[in-house]
């Protein structure tokens, strides 16, 4: 799986192993590279600010990663693979599904500084 951001200024490719790659498209160079999920890497999308990449993946675990130094912001884990994430247009929400539904989270509650991996945030609406 690839995924441009609509800037047109990375691509994010998903490879088999769960590992996760960026690469900058105007130098084509390798900008990070990291094991991102137990398993496959089912779902990538990148906020529209470009600032931050999704990744869901069969290990249940939703990842928000800075796209220019591949640091992993937040984790939110589920007990279910993750089929999709997805950016609203405006980069305020961020959608996740699973076999069980959609769910939508609030990005500014899932990627705080001082907070630990796996803590979950604010539901704003399940089962849609």
């Amino acid at each position: 799986m690839i995924r441009f951001d609509v800037q047109d200024c990375f691509c994010a490719r998903a490879e088999h192993d769960g590992a996760l790659a960026v690469y900058a498209l105007t130098t084509r160079a390798l900008l990070w590279r990291t094991h991102a999920h137990d398993g496959r890497l089912t779902a990538l999308d990148w906020r529209p600010d470009s600032r931050l990449l999704a990744s869901g993946g069969d290990d249940g675990c939703i990842h928000l990663w800075l796209a220019a130094t591949g640091k992993l912001v937040e984790t939110l884990r589920l007990a279910w693979p993750i089929q999709q994430v997805r950016w609203s247009w405006d980069g305020s929400q961020l959608a996740t599904t699973t076999r069980h539904g959609i769910s939508v989270w609030k990005p500014q509650r899932l990627v705080r500084s001082s907070s630990s991996a796996g803590s979950i945030p604010a539901l704003l609406a399940s089962q849609i």
